[in-house]
C-alpha cells in the first residue's frame, strides 16, 4: 500500500511539473497565433503600415505585392498587375510584423537548414521592402513541422531556425489567384436609388422613394416588395468569383451579353455587371468600365440572384375578407 501512495505521489509530482512547464508554453504559443506575443519579433523595426511590396520567390515562380494608389496589387510577371484580396495582404502584413517571433527555437546549425526547407532553393523566399531599392526584412519560409500546424523559418543572414504555431506557407504560397481580389462588384447596397435586371426570364426595373419604399416600374407599375430587393442588392454586392479567365470579351462570350445588372447610386454614379450565357456550371461576367477583368462564376451562385417571376418583386395583395364583408362588419359582428 505505502509503494502504491508513493507511486501516486510520484505520478502527481510530475504531472503538475509537465503541466506547469507546458502551459507557459501552450499560454505563449496562442499569444503568437493572436499576435499578442511579447517575444522578440524576428523584425522588431518593421511596422505595417510601412510596408510597401514585398516579392515572393518560390522555385522557379516570383510574385510581387505592392500597395498602388488604388490598394494593394499583385503581379506575376512585374508588368501586369491585378487588385488584391485586402484580407490576404492583412494576413500577410500581420505575419511578417508580428507572428514571427524568436521564441521558439529549433536548431542553430546551418547544417540543417535544408532539412527544414529554409533556403531559397527549398522554400519560400519572402522579401519586404518599406522604402528604397533594399529590402527592410528578408526571411524563408520553410516547411510544415510534425504537428501539422507549425511552420520553420529563418531569418536571412542568420543560421537560426525557428518555428511558429501558424501555418505560413499557405499565406506566402498562394498562386497569383489566390491573391487577387475576387469580390465581383463593390457598393453600398443602401446607396442604391434604382435597379435594372436585364435576365433572359425578363427585364425588371425598381426604383426607392424618398420615404425608402420601392416601386416597380417594369414591366409594369406596381408597389414593389423592398425586403426582396435589399436582400438582392446585399447578396450582388457580396458576390465572389471563383477565378478569372484570360479570354477576351468574345472568347469569354461577353461581346454580346445574356444579362445585364445595373444600379444607380444615389450620388448618380452607376456601376453594372454584365454576364455570359451558362457553360458547364458557369458563367463569365466583367463590370462596365473593366473588361480587362473577366471573372468567372459558379452559377450556383448567380441562380439564387435571378428573378425568375414578377411575382418575386410585387408586395403581395392584402386578401379582402371573406363573404364580402367588411373589415368593420367583422369587426362589429363581434361585438
Amino acid at each position: 500500500m505505502k509503494r502504491l501512495i508513493g507511486l501516486l505521489v510520484v505520478l502527481l509530482v510530475l504531472a503538475l511539473g509537465a503541466y506547469f512547464v507546458e502551459r507557459p508554453r501552450i499560454e505563449e504559443s496562442k499569444k503568437i497565433a493572436e499576435g499578442k506575443s511579447d517575444a522578440a519579433k524576428l523584425f522588431p523595426s518593421l511596422q505595417k503600415d510601412a510596408v510597401t511590396k514585398f516579392v515572393l520567390r518560390d522555385g522557379l515562380t516570383e510574385k510581387t505585392l505592392r500597395k498602388g494608389d488604388g490598394g494593394w496589387e499583385v503581379s506575376g510577371d512585374g508588368v501586369n498587375f491585378w487588385k488584391c484580396d485586402e484580407s490576404k495582404i492583412g494576413e500577410a502584413l500581420k505575419n511578417m510584423t508580428e507572428e514571427l517571433t524568436e521564441e521558439t527555437l529549433v536548431t542553430g546549425d546551418a547544417g540543417k537548414h535544408g532539412m527544414f526547407e529554409v533556403t531559397a532553393e527549398l522554400g519560400t523566399e519572402v522579401e519586404v521592402y518599406t522604402s528604397g531599392e533594399e529590402p527592410a526584412a528578408k526571411f524563408y519560409v520553410g516547411k510544415q513541422g510534425p504537428d501539422f500546424i507549425s511552420t520553420y523559418f529563418r531569418k536571412d543572414g542568420d543560421d537560426r531556425v525557428f518555428s511558429v504555431p501558424v501555418q505560413i506557407g499557405t499565406i506566402y504560397g498562394r498562386e497569383i489567384v489566390g491573391w487577387r481580389d475576387k469580390r465581383v462588384m463593390r457598393f453600398e447596397p443602401a446607396q442604391v436609388s434604382e435597379a435594372l435586371l436585364i435576365f433572359p426570364e425578363g427585364t425588371y426595373r425598381v426604383k426607392k422613394e424618398v420615404d425608402g419604399s420601392w416601386m416597380l416600374l417594369e414591366p409594369e407599375a406596381a408597389k414593389a416588395n423592398g425586403v426582396k430587393i435589399e436582400s438582392e442588392l446585399g447578396a450582388f454586392s457580396q458576390l465572389e468569383a471563383v477565378s478569372f479567365e484570360e479570354k477576351t470579351l468574345e472568347e469569354a462570350g461577353l461581346a454580346e451579353p445574356e444579362s445585364e445588372v445595373r444600379f444607380t447610386l444615389a450620388d448618380g454614379g452607376e456601376i453594372a455587371l454584365f454576364l455570359s450565357g451558362e457553360s458547364e456550371g458557369y458563367v463569365n461576367g466583367y463590370v462596365e468600365g473593366n473588361p480587362e477583368v473577366i471573372f468567372k462564376i459558379a452559377m450556383s451562385n448567380i441562380s439564387p440572384l435571378k428573378i425568375t417571376s414578377i411575382s418575386q418583386l410585387k408586395m403581395p395583395e392584402e386578401s379582402p375578407p371573406s363573404n364580402g364583408e367588411t373589415i368593420e362588419d367583422e369587426v362589429s359582428g363581434l361585438d
